[in-house]
């Protein structure tokens, strides 16, 4: 071929023509409308048979190019259509409406039976079918996506409620609303309105969820009154009112009160680590006051009085009364504070006598030798810790005195024996 001369070489156009005509062939394999395409064929002809090798090649660029866009775009709309189709089936399966995406259906095929302009002629709009078609299978897969998340959303809130439920005689005030929202989310579910089922689902999960949180917090502080309680029972203590308050809290748990439940067990723990507190109290109490009437006994002072008293703060704590035991252990050391002050009272009342005898003395009235006799064996009594006794010998030489002093004398103190 000359260098100047232009335009195409026809055996090149008639080759060209041939491999597009070949190619919209199998292009046509697809099912897609290429009447266009061969339009284009047909004036690429028609343009070659007058020799004008130019606008048949254009004829032919325009009719490939036709062609490959038809094919595509019909291969790509079948696709979104099957693909729509097939959401359209699973949301039947799963009962949920799928009129709009029946109706994308029936749009989809007017769309494609209407023509647009490419490549200036009048094609099958495929493409405008794809687009109504993956915007149609777009939404119902948002839709069945949103269907899913409800379904688990109310699958896992009825999971909660029946956990929550077991061992209930009767379901918790927030268990019967979560029951109530979990129903509600169901029927929100069938209606297709799947945002709202999945929050009702979520919010009835979140209140089951607290019910069983409750419901373990009560059994984990009945779990502990229950150790105290043996401990205490281990070593004697009475624990009838905290058994009673225990038992109360597993009524309210079975009646689904949790939350009155819970503040049973924690007053009943409370009354238990209290009751431990002054059980232990009370018995340092007694080692204290045992140890004190072996002090008053070692003294030689009376300890019947003080005995008797610890021994109704021992019967006391066995009835359970710890307060009133705690008191009578006050009491023992009062009472012996009082055997002590008598003691001294004792000693000063000899002193005294023996000041009345040695006045006595010097007036040399005869009475002074017996009773000067009865105080010496009272001071000897009253050394040797015979306190009594010696208590007995003043008050008989307070008798003698008396008429001598003109009756200023006095009885003196009385110890107990």
């Amino acid at each position: 071929m000359s260098i100047f001369r232009r335009g195409p070489d026809r055996k090149d156009v008639e080759a060209q023509l041939e491999s597009v005509r070949g190619l919209v062939e199998i292009l046509k394999l697809s099912r897609a409308n290429l009447d266009a395409a061969d339009a284009c064929l047909a004036e690429a002809d028609v343009a070659l048979a007058r020799d004008d090798l130019g606008r048949a090649k254009a004829h032919a660029d325009r009719a490939e190019g036709i062609a490959t866009a038809l094919e595509a775009d019909y291969r790509a709309a079948t696709e979104a259509v099957e693909k729509l189709r097939t959401y359209v089936a699973g949301m039947k399966a799963l009962g949920i409406a799928a009129d709009a995406e029946e109706a994308a259906l029936e749009a989809v095929h007017a769309r494609a039976t209407s023509t647009r302009e490419l490549e200036g002629r009048g094609v099958p709009d495929y493409a405008g079918a794809r687009a109504v078609a993956e915007e149609a299978w777009t939404r119902a897969e948002a839709r069945q996506a949103l269907h899913d998340r409800a379904g688990d959303a109310i699958f896992a809130a009825e999971l909660a409620v029946a956990g929550a439920s077991e061992g209930l005689i009767q379901p918790a005030e927030a268990l019967r609303e979560a029951g109530q929202l979990l129903e509600k989310a169901q029927g929100e579910l069938t209606r297709g309105y799947f945002e709202l089922a999945a929050t009702d689902a979520a919010v009835a999960e979140k209140l089951a969820l607290g019910v069983v949180d409750q419901r373990r917090r009560a059994q984990e502080t009945m779990v502990s009154v229950e150790k105290v309680l043996a401990g205490l029972k281990g070593i004697g203590v009475p624990v009838g009112p905290i058994a009673r308050s225990l038992e109360m809290g597993r009524t309210l748990v079975a009646k689904g009160k949790l939350v009155a439940a819970i503040e049973v067990f924690n007053e009943a723990a409370q009354e238990a680590v209290q009751l431990g507190t002054s059980y232990r109290q009370l018995l340092d109490s007694f080692t204290q006051a045992t140890k004190a009437i072996e002090a008053l006994r070692s003294e030689g002072l009376p300890t019947a009085e003080a005995e008797g008293v610890l021994a109704r703060a021992k019967a006391a704590a066995r009835a359970g009364n710890l307060a009133l035991a705690q008191a009578c252990c006050d009491d023992v050391h009062l009472a012996i504070r009082r055997q002590r002050e008598m003691r001294e009272d004792l000693r000063r009342w000899l002193d005294e006598t023996k000041a009345h005898v040695a006045n006595l003395h010097e007036l040399g009235l005869e009475l002074v030798n017996d009773v000067k006799e009865m105080v010496a064996k009272a001071e000897q009594k009253f050394v040797n810790s015979d306190y009594a006794a010696a208590t007995e010998d003043l008050r008989i030489a307070a008798l003698l005195l008396k008429p001598a002093l003109n009756g200023r004398v006095r009885d003196g103190p009385e110890i107990a024996r």
